[in-house]
């Protein structure tokens, strides 16, 4: 099984696939780790990782 990982924006929207979850696949990503800004997520754990953002 592989999961689907989504980063968008008002002007896109990026799809991953990656085999597994959490941070290893958002670093694999390559969104979050150089992300400044506010990250709306549904507070999983493994996006307070990222300390520069702020979340919501």
């Amino acid at each position: 099984m592989h999961w689907i990982h989504v980063a968008s924006s008002q002007l896109t929207i990026l799809y991953t696939i990656y085999a597994k979850r959490g941070q290893k696949a958002m670093d694999a990503a390559g969104i979050l780790p150089a992300f400044q800004g506010v990250a709306i997520h549904d507070h999983w754990f493994a996006y307070f990782a990222y300390s520069q953002l702020k979340h919501g």
